[in-house]
């Protein structure tokens, strides 16, 4: 997995563009979660790819808020991630459920400052989205 944090998210279709001319194959292009992040508010356009020699890479591309947020937040994420909430306490999971909390918090200032910073709105983004969907042929 690698990542390229950006400027602007309107540089997604002219990237995906010369992914695609460099010989990797776009396996799945999910940009939904740029919209509509699950969870934590984790926003991204994750892309899987294969490379010319057949390996299988996972490739996110995100506002440079974002990814500042991202490091911040991961120690937060990476002590949680592989807990089994079937056998945590009651207070562990609420202390999961703050943390939790706090990630979205953080993440969506950060969304906000990005939408701030470039005056885009998330109609702009779908526009965006179509435009990379296009790039690709995709619908």
């Amino acid at each position: 997995r690698f990542k390229t944090p950006v400027e602007n998210l309107n540089e997604l279709p002219r990237i995906v563009e010369r992914l695609k001319d460099s010989g990797f194959e776009v396996v799945n292009l999910d940009l939904e979660k740029l919209i509509e992040p699950k969870g934590r508010g984790w926003r991204v356009a994750a892309i899987d790819l294969r490379a010319p020699n057949g390996q299988i890479i996972e490739y996110q591309i995100l506002p440079r808020e974002m990814n500042e947020a991202g490091k911040i937040e991961h120690s937060a994420y990476k002590r949680w991630r592989n807990k089994d909430v079937t056998k945590m306490t009651e207070s562990e999971l609420l202390q999961s459920d703050e943390v939790d909390l706090a990630a979205n918090k953080l993440y969506n200032q950060s969304w906000t400052a990005y939408l701030k910073r470039t005056g885009q709105t998330e109609e702009a983004l779908k526009q965006i989205i179509a435009e990379t969907r296009k790039a690709l042929n995709q619908k």
